[in-house]
């Protein structure tokens, strides 16, 4: 179930980081359309009563990595559909993880993706073949860029909170923090 997490988590921030902004002056603002800053990112995710603060060391080009891990596992996902919004934007993306199910997200976003965001996500999985994988489940993201990334962290890696470093796009683990 963690899995399916991950994956509804990185489907949101990537589209966070794919999405251009291409709206009205009250839409999300970035310094480049659509990109996140290169560097140290400090992401909270609040889900179901528990929350998770992760760092995210991101280089340039990092949506690639993100846009990977929407379709980790995945066998299909549907056309992204996308609107703005008074504060950003919305989008709502399904995606068929096969016996992991079928996942629905919807989501707003609003802040600036260059500087500081928060996203409302609810993702519904249905037909997974874990039953207590099924169900709705809604988190609230918030994320902000604290600067150059330290010494030692390279493009990729993220800081879990136990201190273990992963770096998901090249599927291994980075080392221990501790």
């Amino acid at each position: 179930m963690r899995r399916i997490w991950r994956v509804a988590a990185a489907i949101g921030v990537a589209l966070v980081g794919l999405v251009g902004c291409e709206k009205s002056a009250t839409s999300v603002k970035a310094s480049q359309p659509g990109q996140r800053r290169p560097g140290l990112w400090e992401q909270t995710v609040v889900s179901q009563g528990s929350r998770q603060t992760t760092r995210h060391c991101l280089g340039e080009g990092a949506t690639s990595s993100f846009a990977a891990a929407i379709a980790e596992g995945a066998r299909s996902c549907a056309a992204l559909k996308i609107s703005g919004t008074a504060h950003g934007f919305a989008f709502e993306s399904a995606c068929d993880y096969g016996e992991g199910g079928v996942s629905l997200a919807q989501a707003t976003v609003s802040g600036d993706p260059a500087t500081r965001y928060r996203m409302e996500l609810t993702t519904t999985v249905t037909g997974a073949a874990a039953p207590q994988v099924n169900g709705t489940r809604t988190s609230v993201t918030t994320a902000a860029w604290k600067g150059p990334c330290p010494a030692g962290m390279q493009p990729g890696d993220i800081d879990l909170p136990d201190g273990t470093r992963i770096h998901p796009a090249a599927g291994r683990l980075a080392g221990s923090l501790k």
